[in-house]
């Protein structure tokens, strides 16, 4: 059994060639590799996105009866 790598810079099972088109593929997509450091700058810019906020409303309300009607569901 092969285990599959999150990047292609660390995957075994493929030639350098095929790494190169891979990275020059993600490169294409403009898409990048996973970055796990926080940057202030995409807190601020999210917070600051109307879109961000509007998911945030969205799911408030659409959980919040739910909580309401599993706590005092009747049971018949």
């Amino acid at each position: 059994m092969c285990a599959l790598s999150e990047f292609p810079v660390t995957a075994r099972f493929i030639s350098d060639a095929e790494r190169i088109a891979e990275i020059d593929r993600i490169k294409d997509n403009r898409t990048g590799f996973e970055d796990r450091k926080f940057k202030k700058e995409q807190f601020v810019e999210a917070m600051l996105d109307l879109e961000t906020w509007l998911l945030f409303l969205f799911a408030v309300t659409s959980n919040s009866p739910n909580g309401g009607l599993t706590t005092v569901s009747i049971d018949g």
